[in-house]
């Protein structure tokens, strides 16, 4: 897969930026509590470094927390939209399996959201073995696709997928599923957790907002200029959640797997 035409338009971007949903505080306390629990002797919560930050969404939270917060991404177009001066963090253009510009065993913590997936996990995981403090943390994060509460939204959204399915990189349905045999180079002593909450109420313009901050539609439109499958979508969705004022409630699933390297 190449993967440097993910999340690469700026139009994409944009939507991202704008109808991605974000992480609630229970993510972040929990990794910060795995983290300090056992934690090394030289773990001080001074350096945490967000792999695949996008536009910060999970970087700028870990500021809270630790002395110096690094998020780093593929996309030029997603960091053009990370907030810019803030204190203690910093965004670097690059990828997760080269972090040349740490130094070995200089890293508290190490996240990935909705990123794990898209790396080479073999070369990844050398570079967290690498950078991470003894004791410090790897923990990667991720929602798959959500569901709809009415049958009748799930049922439209699945066909709008079934045309778009060509264009798929991943297998979101899978996602969560996934998470569960990736290779964490800290398999031993992982833990997953299921209890962060990501339920959330949108309209059905900022659902549609949502599907057009993926790529799949992108490279769709791309063979297919005329495809207006997107707008059919919208419409129906309108129809089925007209009495609700068109809002509707998505569950997104989601996994979080944390591991320590060994003292």
């Amino acid at each position: 897969m190449d993967k440097s035409i993910l999340y690469t338009g700026k139009e994409m971007a944009e939507y991202y930026v704008k109808y991605r949903p974000t992480y609630n505080t229970k993510l972040f306390e929990t990794i910060v509590e795995f983290y300090e629990r056992d934690k090394g002797q030289l773990c001080n919560f001074d350096l945490a470094v967000d792999v695949g930050c996008g536009p910060g969404q999970s970087t700028l939270p870990l500021a809270k927390y630790f002395n110096h917060v690094i998020g780093v991404d593929i996309s030029t177009e997603m960091l053009a939209h990370a907030p810019k001066d803030v204190d203690r963090v910093e965004f670097k253009l690059g990828v997760g399996e080269d972090l040349h510009f740490l130094q070995d065993e200089s890293v508290d913590l190490i996240t990935a959201g909705a990123a794990f997936h898209w790396l080479d996990h073999g070369k990844f995981n050398n570079e967290v073995k690498r950078v991470l403090k003894p004791g410090g943390v790897l923990a990667v994060y991720c929602y798959r696709f959500p569901t709809i509460e009415k049958d009748a939204g799930n049922e439209a959204l699945l066909e709008y997928q079934k045309k778009l399915s060509q264009c798929w990189m991943l297998d979101t349905y899978k996602m969560e599923e996934l998470y569960g045999r990736l290779p964490h180079p800290f398999a031993c002593e992982t833990r997953k957790y299921d209890g962060v909450d990501m339920t959330r109420e949108v309209t059905v313009t900022e659902f549609v907002g949502l599907l057009l901050s993926f790529h799949d539609w992108w490279l769709y439109k791309k063979d297919n200029p005329h495809a207006d499958d997107i707008q059919k979508l919208q419409a129906r969705l309108e129809e089925i959640f007209y009495e609700e004022n068109s809002v509707m409630k998505l569950t997104y699933p989601f996994g979080l797997v944390i591991g320590r390297k060994p003292l």
